[in-house]
């Protein structure tokens, strides 16, 4: 019955979340369609198969696919300390799972520390969020050589993509997507450029933006993510 929940209830809770997070806002109201989404994830988050009165690396994991979209919720509207309890829930969730299953969610995982290092750096708290940054790092120096089959987990893209029926996959098999590796990796190098410069350590910022790919040097510089 748990394993029939992961591919069905859960499935389809992640589903109507990820529907309502991209779903247009009217100007009044700006979060109505993110606590719609928050409402969906909480109830998810409830279910009696996903409580943890037994150990299993696949409930541990669906826990921290909901704590992950939990945080990126509250994290869009604007509810940041909550934002900042459920990303670090999440990563100590993951961090508990087997190895195997692990790598399937490592771009999640990456996600995960760029977001919690770009919180602590708009907190002015410079050296933590570079410790998030170092650790995404690290997952990707790790992971890189690893030969995945790409699975898009995403439920929005697979909507985009719906022609090749090989971009969906269920939430919590995961998929190790190495074009989003990249691209995690290289958003993860900016941060950090951007950190460095803000710092003053103009060495290693531009180290750092040596790595980025020229194409996305303009689409990031146009982003700065430090207030």
């Amino acid at each position: 019955e748990f394993h029939t929940f992961l591919y069905t209830g859960f499935q389809e809770g992640l589903e109507k979340a990820e529907e309502l997070f991209a779903k247009p806002a009217s100007e009044e109201k700006p979060f109505e369609n993110k606590y719609a989404a928050r409402e969906v994830l909480q109830s998810l988050a409830k279910s009696s198969y996903l409580q943890p009165e037994h150990s299993n690396p696949l409930r541990t994991c669906a826990n921290a696919l909901l704590k992950y979209y939990l945080a990126i919720n509250f994290n869009d509207t604007e509810e940041l300390k909550e934002a900042e309890t459920h990303y670090q829930a999440s990563l100590e969730l993951f961090n508990e799972l087997p190895e195997e299953l692990k790598l399937r969610h490592v771009n999640t995982i990456q996600d995960v520390h760029n977001d919690l290092g770009i919180l602590w750096c708009n907190r002015a708290d410079h050296r933590k969020g570079i410790a998030y940054f170092a650790k995404a790092e690290e997952l990707y120096n790790m992971v890189k050589d690893c030969k995945g089959v790409k699975i898009v987990s995403n439920f929005s893209e697979f909507l985009n993509k719906q022609e090749d029926k090989k971009c969906f996959g269920f939430y919590i098999d995961g998929g190790l997507d190495n074009t989003k590796l990249e691209s995690n990796y290289t958003q993860t190098l900016f941060y950090l450029a951007q950190v460095y410069g803000k710092l003053k350590k103009a060495d290693l910022s531009a180290s750092c933006a040596s790595h980025i790919p020229v194409p996305d040097k303009t689409r990031f510089e146009c982003n700065c993510f430090l207030v």
